[in-house]
């Protein structure tokens, strides 16, 4: 069993919210985690909203689907109707039951990191129309203009919650 969670821990994957939530994307990595880490943080979710069964790795088709390969995004600047669109590559091995997470942050710190949006992953591609301020509500992406967001994704299972590590980081600076 440890040699399972050690490539899961190799590869990056891991298991939390499906439908998002703050993970630990966008920032500068603090090295691999351990097999016994991975172990702990897949089991600690499921514990502390009372599940007693251990969660055990996943099989080998859910420590797949990849990352979003070749991300890319491009802003369409339109005042209060500009918005972000990203677009990847076919994510390798994913299936219907698997999404992409886009997760954005302005480099002003403007705005906490958070997931902006998902979408099938087979549909390559995601329009960002707006993200929350932090400590406060959405504001469309005209807000953002004259300034860079940082934006990354990731793929996960619905069903499962299993998630692939996040794709390399992009610079996307905002201008008219």
């Amino acid at each position: 069993m440890r040699a399972q969670w050690a490539l899961i821990a190799e590869k990056g994957i891991t298991r939390g919210n499906p439908e998002g939530g703050i993970r630990v994307l966008i920032k500068t990595p603090k090295g691999r985690p351990t097999a016994s880490n991975v172990f702990v943080g897949a089991n600690q979710l499921a514990k502390s909203v009372g599940q007693t069964t251990i969660i055990t790795a996943p099989q080998t088709r859910l420590l797949v689907p990849m990352p979003p390969p070749n991300l890319r995004a491009v802003f369409v600047p339109d005042g209060p109707n500009s918005y972000i669109t990203v677009q990847w590559d076919d994510v390798l091995r994913a299936t219907a039951d698997d999404f992409a997470r886009v997760w954005v942050k302005s480099e002003q710190k403007l705005c906490h990191r958070q997931m902006a949006l998902y979408a099938p992953a087979l549909d390559k591609q995601v329009n960002i129309t707006s993200v929350r301020i932090q400590y406060g509500t959405p504001s469309d992406m005209g807000f953002f203009i004259g300034s860079a967001m940082l934006i990354q994704a990731d793929t996960v299972g619905r069903s499962s919650g299993w998630a692939s590590s996040p794709s390399h980081t992009l610079r996307l600076y905002l201008a008219q």
